[in-house]
This record gives C-alpha cells, structure tokens and sequence, in this order.
C-alpha cells in the first residue's frame, strides 16, 4: 500500500498535468481563431 504522502503528491502531480493540458488546449484554440498555424500545432503536440 502507497503511504498518503506518496498519494498526495501523486494527485498533486496528477492535477498539474490536467492544469497544464487544460492550458496548452486553450492556447490553441487562441492561436488557431488568430490563424496561426503553426503555433496551433505545437501547442496542440504539447496537449497530447
């Protein structure tokens, strides 16, 4: 069984990789409305 520090810090992380994604999603989609394409498809490979 993982100790409850390990767990926290595992949601925490877990949480953080959501946060950044959610992130890099909506950046995409601002570069893609101001036609930037290129930005559009590295923001999106940062998404996945």
């Amino acid at each position: 069984m993982l100790s409850q520090k390990l767990l926290d810090a595992l949601n925490d992380q877990f949480n953080y990789e959501l946060e950044s994604a959610n992130l890099y999603l909506a950046m995409a989609g601002y570069t893609s409305d101001l036609g930037l394409g290129g930005f559009t498809n590295w923001f999106m490979a940062q998404y996945e």
